[in-house]
């Protein structure tokens, strides 16, 4: 699975092919593994499938352009270039997405991009057969939550770590923001009369009505074993519908270093060469 996810990480489009052997690969998965090691894995193939087909990424990360990567010369001799860097405007930065077409005007809004249609289409065949299935299954155990045993537990913790995985979506509650800005940040939907965007609303307030149901169900004074491992995946996905666009605060810590050490980096860069 760690193979798989690897060979995910850009394929973008190209994953579309075999959408069908995905959907059956990962319906197989969430029903089959029990380990904690296994459904968490299944859970991060899914976050790396909708990552790929519906994140906006450079489509490849080599050090050189795709025209130098292609030159003849350079597979005789790429051993020279190694360590080599480009000036920022030199960089050819190939994207996976189409032009992001703003809602009243229909002009494209330069600079942004957003997914296809067919992968969209994939995100939403996702939510309809892998995340409400096991909305399902949650929303019936806790129907009996004082009564569980091991394996009640476990398939309720199966389920719960899928849906972090599976509910992304770039939303915010406005009353939690300190100053709301109105941005054109490109968003892959964004009409509200849009049936692809109303599906995906109405799968996130059932995402949240069943996290509600849990967390007040697991606060009763239940009997047998303890529910330490359910509580800690309902707070979790309580993270996931409130916070960072669906990004747990691990995630989010970790992007913020990334940046902030590429930054330091360019601006050490740029220093040096106005000493040279």
């Amino acid at each position: 699975m760690a193979i798989l996810r690897g060979c995910l990480g850009y394929g973008g489009a190209a994953l579309l092919k075999y959408r069908e052997q995905f959907i059956e690969l990962v319906s197989l998965l969430v029903d089959k593994t029990k380990s904690e090691r296994g459904y968490t894995g299944t859970g991060r193939l899914i976050s790396r499938i909708l990552h790929t087909v519906a994140s906006v990424y450079p489509i490849n990360t080599r050090f050189v352009n795709t025209d130098k990567w292609n030159d003849p010369e350079f597979n005789r001799s790429h051993n020279i270039y190694w360590g080599s860097l480009y000036e920022a405007e030199d960089v050819k930065i190939e994207w996976h997405g189409k032009p992001y077409i703003m809602m009243h005007f229909r002009l494209p809004l330069t600079g942004l991009l957003v997914p296809s249609t067919e992968e969209i289409d994939l995100v939403l065949e996702i939510l309809d057969k892998i995340a409400s299935p096991a909305l399902d299954k949650v929303g019936n155990l806790l129907a009996t939550a004082g009564k569980w045993d091991n394996v009640d537990r476990n398939d309720f913790c199966r389920p719960s770590r899928r849906q972090e995985s599976l509910f992304y979506e770039e939303s915010e509650v406005e009353a939690l923001l300190v100053t709301p800005l109105a941005l054109k940040a490109g968003f892959v939907l964004e009409d509200p009369s849009d049936p692809r965007y109303q599906k995906v609303v109405a799968h996130r307030l059932r995402f949240g009505n069943v996290i509600h149901r849990a967390s007040v169900a697991l606060q009763q004074n239940l009997a047998g074993e303890d529910h330490i491992d359910a509580v800690i995946s309902v707070s979790k996905a309580i993270d996931v519908y409130l916070l960072e666009y669906a990004m747990t605060r691990t995630a989010f810590d970790g992007l913020q270093k990334a940046y902030t050490m590429t930054r330091e980096y360019g601006s050490s860069l740029t220093a040096l060469s106005d000493v040279h």
